[in-house]
């Protein structure tokens, strides 16, 4: 029970949010993104983003999935590069709607998922869901749901 709970804890530490500020060339729109930072998921994981309206106006999200590979190994540090990228579309999202954005995996992969919105009235939650990895002491067929629920108001 206590590994169980050790995993599910490191599973949810990996999930460190970041938020940075960017600008969009075209209108020097400011720009809010959160991400999960670059994680590790197993095959059979489903990695799933939902972005939740809060405020009184509507605002515009984006998802954004990148993948990575290993380049290098020295000195404790794996170094990683961006092998591909893919966006949603545009998607409007009404007060207190949500959309959501999920991809399943068929083999182990290193990604990062991001949503990107026009506004900080946005909530933004991150689910890790399937097996728990053998490495982690879960049982095979085990599952595993891990989330992180994230407010920038």
């Amino acid at each position: 029970m206590i590994r169980r709970q050790f995993s599910v804890v490191t599973t949810a530490i990996l999930f460190a949010t970041v938020f940075a500020l960017g600008n969009s060339s075209a209108h020097a729109q400011q720009m809010y993104v959160a991400d999960t930072g670059v994680l590790k998921v197993e095959a059979g994981q489903t990695l799933r983003l939902v972005a939740t309206g809060t405020g009184s106006e509507p605002i515009t999200v984006v998802f954004r999935r990148a993948k990575y590979v290993e380049t290098s190994t020295g000195g404790g540090v794996v170094r990683m590069q961006r092998v591909s990228e893919t966006l949603s579309d545009t998607i409007v999202l009404q007060p207190d709607q949500a959309a959501a954005s999920s991809e399943y995996y068929l083999k182990i992969d290193v990604v990062k998922g991001e949503i990107l919105s026009s506004s900080r009235n946005l909530k933004v939650t991150a689910f890790l869901i399937g097996p728990a990895p053998s490495s982690t002491g879960g049982a095979n067929g085990s599952a595993l749901l891990t989330h992180l629920e994230v407010s920038f108001n």
